[in-house]
């Protein structure tokens, strides 16, 4: 295991001897064998851990166990108790999302400010094989074919070469100890599942299957590495750049593949495939349409595709008064007041609400967490989060969701849903029209 160990860091050259390693360290048995193996070889190295009170008494104990460990080992240690849960109901994602997120920002944190060269993760071959079992049920990014990374930016896996008995062998013959998460052996989640029910079925018709799969990694490596080529060649063809803005030209769609090829260019951009797939739908409609992601927006132009990044002025606005118009982040908001009874505006971005009913200011702003309002149709309230979560609406474009609120009651989730206490009924006198439009310098 040593031997194979160093080979692997050599000829991948995740690291030189001199280098410092902070090591991601839970505990369990691969972070334990990776912990030993570097401490075998001498290398500098420290310990990142992370508490994430999610597991009470036994969250506790995995600290313990690794402050002691490297305690023993004479390894310094760095440790955080992170409030995993709030974080996770604060930015509307998973437990596991959140806690990965917090993670590696607090490792990047630790590097930076003590001084470390690389950060090692004690992924292994299994992992990478359910790594490509996870993304193709739930991906149409060929990327994620290519599994788990040896190394990306300053992160390295200096086990990814060992398969999960490989390290449970090594770590029962040198008689290591470590934290068992009760956890792993459920199939509560989605990697639980491949590991106990889908991978021993594949073995079964290749008991060889992490080998191969090894192969067909290294091999789409390659593939990849090709396509990036291509892509390249393609940006040259279809894409201008000046400033902050990039132009990529209609005719790129009528290439075989356009939306495979655009979702792979706009991918690092944080648009993801559904929503290229809108665009392409989308050119032969009426120029003006926005997609959005966390940092960017793509607007269809007259010859062109627009990407450009968001303005920074996302400060809460006011309207202070109908028939006026006022900007956040890359849209404008007008209102107009008019009879009832005139043919409602129709479309995501239009709202007609009972006049009588709303009372200015309007404030205009981005959703926040503990955000309720009344979905139209309902009698009761609604987390926003929860709302989005239902609507099945991107992480990437949950960011970009704003809201408009009179009298500290939330009455439009802009180009979702209506409050159900502000709709237009029979006895309606006067309505208010909300228009949202892109608002382009």
């Amino acid at each position: 295991m040593l031997e194979q160990f160093l080979n692997h860091i050599r000829e991948h050259r995740l690291c030189g001897p001199a280098d410092r390693i902070l090591l991601a360290v839970s505990g369990g048995i691969d972070s334990v064998v990776m912990l030993r193996l570097f401490h075998e070889t001498g290398q500098p190295v420290a310990v990142a851990h992370c508490n994430f009170q999610l597991r009470g008494e036994a969250s506790d104990g995995d600290q313990q166990f690794v402050a002691t460990l490297c305690h023993d080992l004479d390894v310094p240690c760095f440790v955080k108790r992170m409030d995993t849960a709030a974080y996770a109901e604060t930015e509307g994602l998973s437990t596991q999302l959140a806690a990965r997120a917090l993670r590696y920002a607090w490792f990047e944190e630790v590097r930076v400010r003590e001084g470390f060269d690389r950060i090692a993760t004690a992924h292994h071959l299994n992992d990478a094989l359910e790594t490509v079992l996870l993304n193709w049920t739930r991906s149409a990014n060929p990327d994620g074919l290519a599994g788990i990374p040896v190394q990306q930016g300053v992160i390295i896996r200096p086990l990814l070469f060992a398969t999960r008995a490989a390290v449970e062998a090594y770590a029962a013959s040198k008689d290591f100890a470590w934290r068992e998460d009760a956890s792993n052996q459920t199939d509560d989640y989605a990697r639980n599942f491949i590991r106990h029910q889908v991978v021993p079925r594949l073995k079964e018709l290749n008991p060889s299957l992490e080998q191969t799969v090894s192969r067909g990694l290294a091999s789409m490596e390659g593939v990849l590495s090709l396509a990036a080529a291509g892509l390249e060649h393609w940006k040259t063809i279809y894409t201008t750049a000046a400033g902050n803005r990039i132009a990529i030209r209609k005719a790129f769609a009528a290439a075989p593949h356009a939306v495979a090829i655009l979702a792979r260019y706009l991918r690092p951009f944080g648009f993801h495939y559904s929503q290229c797939e809108d665009m392409v739908y989308a050119l032969a409609g009426q120029p003006g349409k926005q997609f959005l992601a966390e940092a960017y927006t793509v607007m269809i132009d007259r010859e062109a595709l627009i990407l450009t990044p968001h303005r920074a002025a996302w400060d809460v606005v006011t309207l202070a008064t109908e028939h006026q118009h006022v900007v956040l982040g890359d849209w404008t908001l007008a209102v107009e007041r008019s009879e009832a009874g005139r043919p409602l505006m129709g479309g995501a971005w239009h709202a007609t609400v009972d006049a009588d009913r709303i009372t200015f200011p309007i404030t205009w702003r981005r959703w926040r967490a503990g955000d309720v309002f009344y979905p139209l149709g309902m009698n009761h309230g609604k987390k926003i989060s929860d709302f989005l979560i239902d609507s099945k609406v991107a992480r990437a474009d949950k960011a970009a969701v704003t809201v408009l609120e009179a009298g500290e009651r939330i009455f439009w989730v802009v180009g979702h849903r209506l409050d159900d206490r502000f709709k237009v009924t029979a006895a309606t006198k006067q309505v208010l029209t909300f228009t949202i439009r892109p608002h382009i310098l």
